[in-house]
């Protein structure tokens, strides 16, 4: 069945939405040539005023789309905004108003957030656990780059509340990085954390967080961004990635219905066979240290070099993202190996706890996301067996990564799993790219 260009995604947003959004102004005149989109809900808040030019002294890069190794073009175009930037800028949009927008929080807005991420994020029939962060204020004062670690990151985050309920309703949020496009080195805002309330979904709320996300982020100067998405959305991603699972705590998976036993196996039989074999251990491996900062910025740089798009770390986004300054427990775990004075291999992860929901029960799990690994004197699948251990010690219930980077080369000899109904999508706004693949692919989101 075609697809009509009215048709609108899970969150309200049409093709033209997200057209206008990105700023493809060849795909614009082609869908407004080819019948426009329909009236939204809320009239007041459409991409309109999102709507932008490129100075007439940029030059269009015809090849772009065709030729793989150049697929970021137009990089240095100046956008000119229709509509004027400023903090005072009403947006109206009937019973909802716009908050956060000076980027301040109480602790009451981030009980707020951490309730819309937990209870709003999933499906309520799916079985992947609804992640929460506890406590809310210091894990989500650090993912939000809103601490005094990241005063110099431009950070953006929009809500969207009920006038009279002062009920949040959605969420998104947005930070500052320097991502290498091609071998260039660009500051986009890294989007992440979209998320509605499911009593307000198809009512053309998405829109409006995202663009007065992208308004306020081009006031800071950020004039392009990445995000991702899990679903499809009416514009074609620059890439595709899976999710891979390795599945630990097989009693406790089988419990949640997160994992099925083969037919004509036991449970014995498969506790067997994904045993993690922790005498593999590598005991020249530690805990990274503020101190570690300076040769983990040029190790990584070095090895994401290989990557057509990844980010590039400084000092401060190191600090920020391996060495997270949480009052109350860890979140992200990094270990480094030395030979000499000198850091040679690196691998990290993060955990998070969740709750899963089954048939009306509740389940609590502890899961492991692989974050950023860099081969030197191991392989990158010796780097994921240590992993491995590490999560299993500190009892998570499996641990999930994607097909990106170099992971191709293990995740099946390492009895990772494939995940056939979860896949991450990358999406580069205001920009044109063409397809890569997966190993392509060197930048880890959260």
């Amino acid at each position: 069945m075609s697809a009509n260009i009215n048709d609108r995604d899970d969150t309200g947003m049409t093709a033209l939405d997200y057209a206008v959004m990105c700023g493809h102004e060849e795909l614009i005149h082609l869908l407004r040539r080819n019948g426009g989109i329909e009236g939204k809900v809320i009239q007041s808040a459409t991409f309109e005023h999102l709507e932008r030019r490129v100075s007439s002294d940029d030059s269009e890069d015809e090849s772009c789309g065709t030729d793989s190794s150049k697929f970021w073009s137009n990089i240095e175009s100046k956008v000119e905004m229709t509509r004027e930037l400023t903090d005072e800028t009403p947006v109206n949009i009937g019973e909802f108003e716009i908050c956060f927008r000076d980027h301040q929080f109480t602790d009451q807005d981030f009980d707020d957030i951490q309730s819309l991420l937990m209870h709003q994020d999933a499906d309520e029939d799916s079985i992947f656990p609804r992640y929460h962060f506890a406590p809310p204020k210091t894990a989500l004062t650090w993912m939000l780059r809103s601490n005094d670690q990241a005063k110099d990151r431009k950070s953006v985050a929009v809500g969207i509340r009920h006038v009279d309920s002062k009920l949040l309703i959605g969420f998104v949020a947005a930070w500052t990085i320097h991502n290498r496009i091609d071998g260039q080195i660009l500051q986009v805002a890294e989007a992440g954390s979209l998320v509605l309330h499911r009593d307000f979904r198809g009512r053309g709320l998405a829109p409006v967080l995202m663009t007065e996300l992208m308004t306020q982020s081009q006031r800071k100067g950020i004039y392009r961004a990445i995000h991702t998405s899990h679903s499809p959305l009416p514009l074609a991603p620059i890439a595709m990635c899976r999710y891979w699972h390795r599945y630990i705590d097989i009693p406790k998976l089988v419990e949640c219905r997160f994992y099925h036993l083969p037919d004509f196996s036991t449970l014995t039989e498969n506790v067997q066979y994904f045993s993690v074999d922790e005498t593999r251990i590598n005991d020249q491996f530690r805990e990274m240290e503020s101190r570690d900062v300076p040769q983990v910025v040029n190790l990584l740089n070095a090895y994401l070099e290989k990557f057509k798009l990844s980010q590039f770390f400084d000092d401060v986004e190191v600090t920020l993202r391996f060495l997270p300054q949480l009052e109350e427990g860890k979140m992200v775990y990094c270990y480094l190996r030395e030979d000499g004075d000198q850091i040679t291999d690196m691998y990290s992860f993060y955990v998070l706890d969740g709750v899963a929901k089954v048939s009306g029960s509740l389940f609590s799990m502890r899961t492991a996301d692989s974050y950023y690994f860099v081969p030197g004197k191991l392989s990158s699948e010796e780097l994921m067996m240590q992993c491995l251990i590490k999560v299993k010690q500190l009892g998570c219930h499996f641990l999930s990564t994607l097909d990106n980077f170099e992971n191709q080369e293990f995740l099946e000899k390492l009895k990772f799993r494939e995940d056939k109904n979860n896949r991450m999508l990358y999406h580069l706004l205001n920009c044109k790219a063409s397809q890569l693949s997966p190993s392509d692919i060197g930048i880890a989101f959260w």
